[in-house]
């Protein structure tokens, strides 16, 4: 056998091996798939033994105390139990529930994607299964999707990824016919995963790694957290695909950069790599950043070719390499969306990333604050999804090697593509520590910078007189640990990466959605589960994943934390019937933003007729009827959904609806006021905005109830609620003692409030009939009135226009869905 055979067989056995492994980690949520209902069963069986075993073990340590006293030990000890041995936890209820789902048939156990996004491209997937393409409008390199940004649709960039994921599903069908199309493209990121590994395999060979430390860098890539995330089953993001091509693109490149003394195989490698990045702009925004970080490391290439190397002559061919790829590129760009999109692409895309790493203050509430994705991770976070610290050390020693490579032998052929892969490093560690979405693009530098650190560690190693035999023992056993090592580490952590929010109830609620509301439909709701809507109930949606940080936010938010059902309502109605038309259109007839919004929010709870008088001081009849088309004409069916973390997480709403516009705009026009806001990131960025929008509300989350006297139920933290001559009490060293503002309750379906003399504490409580039995929370007054905790704890009751359409809730509760129709005609 030629030692040319030889190396493709090592090759191919461990691009193999190691797909193999990483594909078996990727399965484990097909593997560990049980129906919703039964995990629910199983949480409930597990939470309520170690739920009594704690109560039994307070019960025998300390049997002097009292009943409320006994409550709050046994439930510190349980909080204390769940955080510490959440592991154990975690797999007693996988081996509970493996138990209960023994007996089920596949078909009753269907396959749910992971995360949100992932619906957003299963949808455009069903599109082209039904319609044979995404969009029925296409325009440059843009597509229009309908039931985005109701009710005017959105122009979305192109991409081409549904059409991987149904190419994928055609492939699956073939070996299993009646397969879902939820399950078959969840398969799509495992088949992406088996070419990554094999672009990274390639690009570690070119870079001049050995086979050993190609193998071991590729068992430290598939099992890196961030990475293993976004390519798991189920996971059907544009991650995979990203990932992917920047590999392939590095690759090719530094294959061109090593023959640059070939002119066929550099022409070639330049060619490739332009087809490639025109592949990219089709798959994500971001190809700009790539092209970008190639393009200055081919300037510097050439800088030290000609002026640290000296060679002239290598330099126009480096320039000639250089032009290939980025002509072709513009080429290429130029024919698939237009020549005038070129620009603007690159535009869009710079706009983009600056909006993520140095987002400016918005005159609008910023959401992206809220998204865990785009937050700064804190070092030990950092650390831990880009793959530990023995990952980030040989990535950095096989970095420092090469750097001192440039100099101490500069004609060394792997120099050029350190001068690529520094930089990427440098600016990848930058982004990834301003916003997690940037660990995938860290992770690529760092990847292939590990094997060269492991190499250039074992060439250290071997200068020491250690006898071969002994020597090559400690390989082995070193080579096995590395191997291992990331492996467990991987499997063990794989349950906390996961990402399950759409699941069984999710399914039933939307179903119903789409059986029981017109198709021309709008839901409002809060962004997360837009894409859900769309792609199960294929109903339009306010916003999305994918619109967020549009001033539907801001109306959709005030709407909900609205006393007055008429104002939500009326707010409601504007945003189906326009949008944000009308504050746009109040801006361009000379009003500022604050002026606007004020302008607005004075009508929303008025009739037409009411709204003329009350804006006669302020517009001319033709600006009038103009606006007035604009928030009272005639409103598409509407609906309202509600899940749980709507209501639990409810700050962000208070942030969002309180936000101060006036201030923002003295902010953003005196330069001093601007100079001293905090640096995005910073500690003090975030209690900086919440001054703006006026502090966080006060509320509590839901309070259980731990012991009964007579006619009274004493609830957490000591707040004792006599349900029949409706007084409250709180002895609370968390709240307060005293008596609140008054109660809300309900009795026989009507919704009633109790004030409450000698008030001294600023809350009002929520007694709340839940179907579990009573439970209570403290929140402002304002809050605890508004419409979000009257729809989503109290059914509606007492309300005219917002009626129940769907109540789907699992055992736990922990997914509860609400969905109400607006009745217009009751406005």
């Amino acid at each position: 056998m030629t030692d040319q055979k030889k190396n493709i067989l090592i090759f191919v056995f461990i691009w193999f091996l190691a797909c193999s492994l990483g594909i078996y980690l990727r399965l484990y949520t097909l593997r560990n798939n049980v129906p919703h209902d039964v995990e629910e069963q199983a949480t409930f069986r597990v939470v309520q033994n170690l739920r009594k075993t704690v109560n039994e073990q307070i019960e025998k340590s300390y049997p002097t105390l009292s009943l409320v006293e006994k409550q709050r030990v046994a439930k510190d000890q349980f909080n204390k139990t769940l955080h510490n041995e959440k592991q154990k936890v975690r797999e007693a209820i996988d081996k509970a529930a493996k138990q209960i789902s023994q007996n089920i048939p596949h078909d009753q156990n269907p396959v749910y994607l992971l995360a949100s996004d992932s619906y957003y491209y299963y949808n455009l997937t069903e599109n082209i299964i039904t319609t044979g393409k995404i969009s029925d409008k296409t325009q440059g390199s843009k597509y229009f999707n309908r039931l985005m940004n109701a009710p005017h649709g959105f122009w979305e960039p192109l991409r081409l990824y549904p059409y991987i994921g149904y190419a994928v599903y055609k492939i699956v069908s073939v070996f299993n016919p009646g397969i879902r199309l939820m399950e078959a493209v969840s398969y799509t990121p495992l088949f992406l995963t088996v070419f990554i590994v094999l672009f990274f395999l390639l690009g570690c060979r070119i870079l001049g790694c050995s086979a050993g430390a190609s193998f071991l860098g590729a068992i430290y890539l598939l099992c890196a957290p961030i990475f293993l995330r976004r390519s798991m089953f189920g996971w059907y993001d544009d991650d995979p695909p990203n990932i992917f091509f920047l590999f392939a693109i590095l690759t090719v490149f530094f294959y061109g950069l090593k023959n640059l003394h070939r002119r066929k195989i550099f022409i070639t490698c330049g060619v490739v790599c332009a087809v490639l990045f025109t592949l990219y702009a089709l798959f994500w925004q971001g190809w700009v950043f790539l092209a970008s970080i190639v393009g200055g490391s081919a300037f510097f290439i050439l800088l030290y070719n000609h002026f640290i190397l000296r060679k002239q002559k290598l330099t126009s061919t480096l320039f000639l390499y250089s032009s290939l790829i980025f002509a072709g590129l513009f080429l290429g760009v130029g024919l698939v969306f237009g020549p005038k999109e070129i620009f603007t692409l690159f535009k869009e895309g710079w706009v983009a990333l600056q909006d993520f790493i140095d987002p400016q203050l918005s005159l609008w509430p910023d959401l992206y604050i809220a998204v865990g994705e785009l937050l700064a991770p804190t070092t030990e976070q950092w650390f831990q999804m880009m793959g530990g610290i023995f990952f980030i050390a040989g990535a950095s020693c096989g970095l420092l090697f090469r750097c001192f490579q440039l100099f101490k032998k500069p004609d060394d052929p792997q120099n050029f593509s350190t001068l690529l892969l520094v930089p990427f490093a440098l600016i990848g560690t930058k982004l990834s520590f301003g916003a997690q979405r940037f660990e995938t693009l860290c992770l690529i530098p760092f990847a292939f910078a590990f094997p060269i650190g492991l190499q250039s560690l074992w060439h250290i190693y071997k200068k020491f007189k250690i006898p071969r035999m002994a020597q090559y023992l400690i390989l082995i056993l070193l080579f096995v640990a590395l191997t291992i090592i990331p492996l467990r580490t991987a499997q063990s952590m794989t349950p906390e990466l996961l990402n399950k929010i759409f699941n069984s109830t999710w399914d039933t609620a939307l179903s119903k959605v789409e059986k029981k509301t017109p198709s021309d439909s709008i839901i409002n709701t809060w962004w997360p589960p837009g894409h859900f809507i769309k792609a199960m109930a294929h109903r339009r949606v306010t916003f999305d994943g994918a619109t967020i940080n549009k001033p539907q936010s801001y109306w959709i938010a005030t709407a909900l934390l609205a006393t007055d059902e008429r104002e939500a309502a009326g707010i409601f109605r504007m945003l189906n019937i326009s949008g944000n038309d009308a504050t746009d259109y109040l801006l361009n007839q000379g009003f500022a933003l604050s002026q606007a919004v004020l302008i607005i929010k004075s009508i929303m709870a008025l009739d037409e007729p009411q709204s003329r008088r009350a804006l006669a001081q302020i517009l001319k009849k033709d600006q009038m009827d103009h606006l007035l088309s604009l928030t009272h004409g005639k409103a598409p069916p509407s609906y309202v959904l509600l899940y749980n973390d709507m209501a639990e997480e409810s700050l962000q709403f208070s942030f969002v609806a309180n936000w101060n516009f006036n201030k923002v705009e003295k902010i953003n026009k005196n330069p001093d006021l601007l100079k001293a806001v905090p640096k995005h990131g910073s500690k003090q960025f975030i209690p900086f905005l919440w001054k703006i929008a006026g502090g966080p509300p006060k509320y509590t989350p839901v309070l259980l109830p731990v012991a009964e006297k007579g006619t009274a139920i004493i609830f957490e933290n000591n707040i004792l609620i006599d349900r029949e001559a409706m007084t409250c009490t709180i002895n609370s060293a968390k709240y307060g003692r005293g008596i609140p503002q008054s109660i809300l309750y309900e009795v026989n379906g009507e919704f009633l409030e109790k004030k409450l003399p000698n008030a001294t504490l600023p809350f009002t409580v929520l007694l709340i009939n839940d179907r579990t039995g009573p439970v209570c929370m403290l929140a402002e007054p304002s809050l605890a009135n508004s419409l979000l905790l009257r729809l989503y704890h109290y059914g509606g009751n007492g309300l005219n226009i917002f009626k129940p359409l769907v109540d789907e809730r699992d055992a736990t509760q922990r997914t509860k869905i609400l969905v109400y129709k607006i009745d217009w005609t009751k406005l």
